[in-house]
């Protein structure tokens, strides 16, 4: 079982804030029977960390802990109009983790949900659930793209609130993905391990070595 979407690399973004809260992070991981995790910290059109610190960060990681990690961004979609997506995507696939806009709902995200498969990508929506401008019928007209849904566990144990709760537990049923968001040890200990049976054949494992 892999952990997807998380913000565990240190420094980076408003993720873990030093190396030891990443190792704690990695730690709770195991405990939880976990075999490896997909690091996706933010990228927008203003800053997109290096991939080499990133590699750099896991490789120091993977040395004290001995655990798998997969590089990747979420992604801000409007980050596309001045970035190359394929230098975006999740280290050894062509998928792409992408984020809506928190507040203009009238943003073309179809298109850019096509233009990423017509590239040969695959993209997979973050936390649609979030979004308060999506609704079940939004949300099959997106995947009617070809493109992958992911829901937060912590969305479906409640950790954002009652409301977002009950619609990550409407788009459950047809996500592909879930994954926990962690930007913290204490998501872990507080959220995710209240919630790891909704990994089962929903996590990143069956995807990380698949081509679309």
């Amino acid at each position: 079982m892999w952990d997807f979407h998380t913000h565990i690399l240190p420094g980076i973004d408003d993720g873990a804030e030093d190396m030891e809260e990443a190792i704690s992070m990695i730690e709770q991981l195991k405990g939880l029977g976990f075999e490896g995790v997909v690091a996706t910290p933010h990228a927008n059109p203003m800053y997109i960390p290096a991939r080499k610190r990133l590699e750099e960060l896991r490789n120091e990681i993977r040395e004290k802990t001995q655990f798998p990690i997969l590089i990747g961004y979420e992604v801000a979609m409007d980050t596309f109009m001045v970035h190359d997506a394929n230098s975006l995507t999740i280290e050894g696939t062509n998928m792409i983790l992408v984020e809506l806009p928190w507040s203009d709902e009238n943003f073309d995200y179809t298109s850019v949900l096509i233009s990423l498969l017509k590239k040969g990508l695959k993209p997979i929506l973050a936390h649609p659930e979030r979004h308060f401008y999506i609704n079940e019928r939004k949300l099959e007209s997106i995947r009617a793209t070809g493109t992958l849904i992911q829901v937060n566990v912590k969305s479906l144990v409640g950790g954002y609130g009652e409301e977002i709760r009950k619609r990550a537990l409407k788009f459950f049923p047809v996500a592909d993905l879930v994954g926990s968001d962690a930007h913290s040890p204490e998501d872990y200990r507080l959220f995710i391990s209240k919630g790891a049976n909704y990994y089962e054949g929903r996590d990143f494992k069956k995807y990380k070595e698949q081509e679309f």
